[in-house]
């Protein structure tokens, strides 16, 4: 897919068109990019998370514990019809993306991460994605009017780090210029949790840089097994605004 995601790409540094060359992306004022033996490229390399944090979190997700956010997400996407690509930023192991494409057969996905070990699972997320490394912090390394739909699913935070009361107010503010809120609703839904099942779901998002395994461990201990917890995510649908 790699291949057919070119036209889709710009070199992060001059903004000139990437073409394939010697198993590399190059553009004309010779700036190169790897491509990995996995099939993605990594245009803006970054720490990202860890191969640790990506496993746990494939696991978790492979479970089905957030088969209802993928639900609710795939339906906002049948109602899409402009053309253009379903871009993933900050996909992760391309699990929503894939959910998605799913439920639009015409369309392709190109899943961004800063992570190489997520960018491994991404690439083989679904036969119509490709992945590329890039920086949700910095200007994205594509070319203008390339996607039709944008999923942004966990980040570039995740886990169980809090949640600021107006967040929502924020983010509205932030994408004013260019996007207008169309519709917001809550997604929730109980799930129980075995022992090591809250433990991945720990290990997998930010929480995982600031606790130890062990500390993890003792704190689990003292909960139930199965443990009964409610997910609870703010589903936020915008619009582009006319230019």
């Amino acid at each position: 897919m790699l291949a057919q995601a070119l036209d889709l790409l710009r070199c992060p540094v001059c903004a000139g068109q990437l073409l394939e060359s010697d198993g590399a992306l190059r553009c004309p004022s010779g700036h190169s990019f790897d491509i990995a033996r996995q099939g993605y490229v990594n245009l803006v390399p970054g720490a990202g998370d860890s191969a640790g944090m990506v496993e746990a979190r494939q696991e978790f997700l492979a479970a089905g514990h957030y088969r209802r956010l993928a639900e609710e997400l795939a339906k906002e996407a049948t109602a899409v019809g402009a053309p253009g690509v379903v871009l993933d930023v900050g996909a992760g192991t391309g699990h929503y993306l894939a959910r998605v494409l799913d439920a639009r057969p015409e369309r392709v996905g190109l899943a961004l991460d800063t992570s190489s070990a997520a960018l491994r699972r991404a690439v083989r997320a679904h036969p119509r994605a490709a992945a590329a490394g890039a920086d949700a912090w910095k200007p994205l390394p594509l070319r203008d009017e390339v996607a039709a739909l944008i999923l942004s699913v966990f980040a570039p935070r995740n886990g169980l780090l809090s949640v600021p009361d107006e967040k929502a107010d924020r983010l509205d503010e932030q994408l004013a210029p260019n996007f207008e809120l169309s519709g917001r609703r809550t997604v929730e839904h109980s799930m129980f949790l075995a022992r090591e099942e809250a433990a991945q779901l720990v290990r997998m998002g930010p929480s995982a840089w600031h606790v130890d395994e062990q500390t993890v461990a003792e704190r689990l201990a003292l909960l139930p097994d199965p443990l009964t917890v409610t997910a609870s995510v703010t589903l936020s649908r915008y619009l582009t605004l006319p230019s």
